[in-house]
């Protein structure tokens, strides 16, 4: 999954429109639909969402379909934690998210 790949995932598992999260980031929407559909963001667009919504900057990073190639049951292992990750970064975006709007 690529960097936008993984922010839209976040975003749609927490609930919120693109307009939500422009606006937390302080960024346009016009940009952060560039990003989700395949525009590689600047570091610093990765670094404040990871701060923003406490992420690990590694995060948008790993693939785990790259990872352990050559033994399989390491890549289940892989992709479980993956999704684990993905689970619980979801949430932190939606908490902060509704942090935000309260």
């Amino acid at each position: 999954m690529t960097i936008g790949g993984k922010i839209r995932h976040l975003r749609t598992q927490a609930g919120m429109k693109q307009s939500e999260m422009a606006s937390l980031l302080d960024v346009t929407v016009s940009y952060l639909s560039q990003i989700e559909r395949g525009r590689n963001p600047g570091v610093a667009f990765v670094r404040r969402f990871s701060e923003h919504f406490a992420i690990p900057t590694g995060y948008f990073f790993l693939d785990p379909s790259e990872q352990w190639k050559g033994a399989k049951k390491d890549a289940e292992t892989w992709k479980t934690i993956h999704r684990l990750m993905n689970e619980l970064f979801s949430r932190r975006v939606q908490s902060v998210a509704k942090t935000r709007h309260t």
